[in-house]
């Protein structure tokens, strides 16, 4: 027997087991990631790389993982890394460039990142060259949602208000929902029954999807989400239906086969340049509407007890960035007697990973003593715990939006410092609802002035608590039907312009500034992958 070739068998024979131990540390790390135990899913990608260090999917499960545990420089490090060595692989762009949305400092948009990101996702792409969809202006139109979640989660609160209000006379709705049987939930039934029809595509492939969509003959698709885990753009991509919009995702998706985006006048102001590739389509209501949970009392103002103000602050630890920190340390400076309550889910899930946490606030001044900690609850029980706060500070540039909208509702204002971008604006968008216009600042100083001052009014937090939750009923974000009409009303009128595109005439003019056409940017807009942000 050749003795390098039995040297060789031992090598290819470590060389594959190696390969197999990276596997399961890989698999592991997802596991872990999935259920918020974001320190052990770090050490198991650390360990897939130390079995095979040349494996870019490791890199980018490591960068994931680092990342949404909070510590964005060297999860940036990892995911620069993949993407720098895998340019043209649409899984690792996305992941990169979904991520840089919670830097601080971050462009207004990531624009021409995600018209690359497009045209990756469009190799494989076939159109359509003729829709079967008849043309008439003013029949019943049959729209689609297509979605990965379709359950109990922020999605209930702002979607299911339009499905209790629609007009089943002018619309009639199916979703296509990207979610395994397991996980639907009671949520699911009851939302699944306010519509035409319910189908679950888990499971299939793109071309089935699209077989599905074009049986229903569908006028037009909404995906829900953008770039979310278990989207569905590979079906986008290929547009089954006539008219395909965007509904809920921060930033443009770079799908020229996507034509709207529904947005409104304060996340995109009027004289803003538009960088999106879709038409934004501007809703008059506010493009948000709130289903508010079950009646809980609001409690009275907790400073009038304690002769001290507590700030709460009920966010994803990845809107947790030093910045955001440094300005909180700079506010509880200001007012020495005042406290900070985070609410976090790492602090049931990972303890670990929330002593990290703890550890950045210490580094930027904040007192630990004057911070406690609550982690995951029964959505009952978080309620309640708006209770235990006077004000919520809001993070940037990522705004909190569902805390914004409980907070609300259990008399609860959110300070906010409006930025330049979709998710930098939402806490404004939503406290101009209810006309608290004073709780947006304009900048870092104008913040922590706005807190301070506040933290000084005990009498004005009093009189907002007390009456947020009747003024927040009164106001655009609850009122349903007037939602459901003015999304009906845009969906209408995408649909009147696909009608006239087919040389039918349709006699309904076009609400003026209903429809914005975006730019593509400029050419130095964007960031070079690896690069540092501008």
């Amino acid at each position: 027997m050749n003795p390098n070739n039995h040297n060789k068998t031992y090598a290819d024979a470590g060389g594959t087991c190696l390969q197999e131990q990276g596997r399961e540390h890989y698999q592991r790390s997802m596991v872990c990631h999935h259920h918020g135990r974001m320190s052990e899913s770090v050490a198991a990608a650390r360990a897939a790389i130390a079995c095979q260090a040349d494996n870019p999917a490791y890199w980018i499960r490591l960068g994931q993982s680092l990342f949404d545990g909070g510590d964005l420089q060297e999860g940036l490090h990892w995911l620069d890394k993949a993407a720098q060595q895998n340019p043209d692989n649409p899984t690792i762009l996305e992941q990169w460039v979904g991520r840089r949305h919670y830097l601080p400092h971050h462009r207004k948009s990531f624009v021409h990142d995600y018209m690359r990101l497009g045209h990756l996702l469009n190799e494989s792409a076939l159109q359509p060259t003729h829709y079967a969809n008849h043309p008439d202006p003013h029949r019943r139109l049959r729209i689609g949602f297509i979605t990965a979640y379709f359950r109990q989660n922020s999605l209930v609160y702002t979607f299911e208000p339009f499905l209790d209000a629609y007009d089943r006379q002018e619309l009639e709705l199916t979703i296509y929902a990207h979610q395994s049987r397991e996980s639907e939930d009671p949520v699911t039934r009851r939302m699944a029954g306010k519509t035409h029809g319910y189908r679950s595509i888990w499971g299939l492939d793109r071309d089935q999807v699209i077989d599905l969509i074009q049986a229903d003959q569908i006028d037009i698709l909404i995906e829900i989400g953008g770039y979310v885990t278990g989207h569905r753009m590979d079906v986008m991509v290929c547009k089954p239906a006539p008219i395909q919009v965007d509904m809920g995702y921060v930033d443009t998706t770079g799908l020229a086969q996507i034509d709207y985006r529904l947005t409104d006048a304060v996340r995109d102001p009027w004289g803003w340049d538009m960088p999106y590739t879709e038409t934004s389509v501007t809703l008059s209501h506010g493009g948000v509407c709130y289903r508010p949970p079950s009646v809980l009392p609001v409690s009275v103002l907790p400073m009038a007890n304690s002769g001290t103000i507590t700030f709460g602050a009920f966010h994803d630890h990845l809107k947790l960035n030093d910045t955001v920190l440094e300005l909180w340390a700079r506010i509880l400076c200001e007012l020495k007697d005042a406290r900070l309550l985070i609410k976090c889910g790492l602090v049931s899930s990972d303890p670990v990973q929330m002593e990290r946490v703890l550890a950045r606030c210490a580094a930027v001044g904040i007192d630990l003593n004057r911070v406690d900690t609550l982690g995951w609850m029964p959505h009952g029980s978080h309620l309640t715990a708006y209770h235990q706060v006077d004000m919520l500070l809001d993070t940037f540039p990522f705004n909190g939006a569902v805390m914004t909208l409980e907070g609300m509702w259990m008399g609860v204002p959110t300070l906010t410092l409006a930025g330049q971008t979709w998710a930098g604006r939402t806490g404004e968008c939503l406290l101009k609802q209810v006309k608290l216009e004073a709780f947006v600042a304009t900048d870092e100083d104008e913040y922590v002035a706005k807190a301070v001052a506040f933290a000084r009014q005990s009498q004005e937090l009093g009189r907002i608590r007390a009456g947020l939750r009747e003024l927040m009923l009164a106001s655009p974000l609850c009122d349903a039907r007037g939602y459901a009409n003015d999304l009906s009303q845009a969906l209408r009128h995408m649909w009147y312009r696909w009608c006239r595109q087919q040389g039918v005439t349709v006699p309904v003019p076009e609400p003026e500034g209903l429809f914005r056409v975006g730019h593509q940017g400029s050419q130095n807009e964007g960031v070079q992958i690896g690069g540092d942000m501008q």
